[in-house]
C-alpha cells in the first residue's frame, strides 16, 4: 500500500471507527476528539512506520470482532 493511501486510511480511522462502537484500547480513541484539520496533520505527518503499527492493530481488530459478530449471530 502507498504512503498516501495508508495516510488516507489512517485519516479515516481517526474519524471514526468502522464498527460503531470504539475498542476501550484502540490507540486511536486519544485522537478521535482532535478537530479534523488536527486529525489530517496527523494522519499526513505520522511516520509510515507508526501508521503500520496502527494499521496492523486496526485490521486485527476487525477480524476479532467482525468474529464475534459471526458467532453471535
Amino acid at each position: 500500500m502507498s504512503s498516501l493511501n495508508k495516510c488516507t486510511w489512517l485519516f479515516g480511522l481517526l474519524i471514526s471507527c468502522p464498527m460503531d462502537e470504539e475498542d476501550e484500547s484502540c490507540p486511536l480513541n486519544k485522537y478521535r476528539n482532535w478537530k479534523s484539520e488536527e486529525k489530517f496533520k496527523f494522519a499526513f505527518q505520522c511516520a509510515d512506520k507508526e501508521i503500520d503499527k496502527i494499521l496492523i492493530y486496526h485490521n486485527a481488530c476487525l477480524q476479532r470482532r467482525e468474529k464475534d459478530i459471526a458467532l453471535i449471530s
